[in-house]
């Protein structure tokens, strides 16, 4: 997630009764190794506005293993400066890769805030059915 719309995300959570829950010791040490040295893990984990993939599917696949975590909300703001197809389907795939909800049985929920275009991208590539 990144900054504000974690922080948007987290209250309208909590406001529905669900938990936000901190991040266990062995979870903070993955993601604080992933993430710019100025910024420090949280929950939500704020992956900061230069995230690529690998830091992406590096800190879900920590919160995955999070035993205080029960579901996770993998959510971006994008403005636009990278293909926007590319970036949702690596999004979409890390989501949809059946491995992560079969070995981890937590719900995974993908989010994004951007314009039309990559709105267009997520939303026809969302819409495939994924292959078994």
């Amino acid at each position: 997630m990144e900054g504000g719309l974690g922080i948007l995300l987290t209250d309208a959570c909590e406001e529905n009764g669900l938990t936000v829950p901190k991040l266990s010791p062995k979870t903070y040490k993955i993601v604080d190794k992933i993430l710019p040295d100025l910024v420090k893990p949280n929950n939500p984990v704020d992956l900061v506005a230069d995230a690529g993939f690998y830091r992406y599917e590096a800190a879900t696949r920590a919160l995955l293993e999070d035993p205080n975590i029960d579901g996770i909300i993998v959510a971006s703001v994008h403005g636009g400066y990278a293909r926007p197809r590319e970036f949702t389907a690596a999004i979409l795939k890390m989501v949809r890769e059946r491995k992560l909800h079969e070995e981890y049985k937590k719900p995974i929920l993908a989010t994004i805030f951007s314009n039309p275009p990559l709105n267009e991208a997520f939303n026809n590539i969302a819409t495939q059915r994924p292959k078994a």
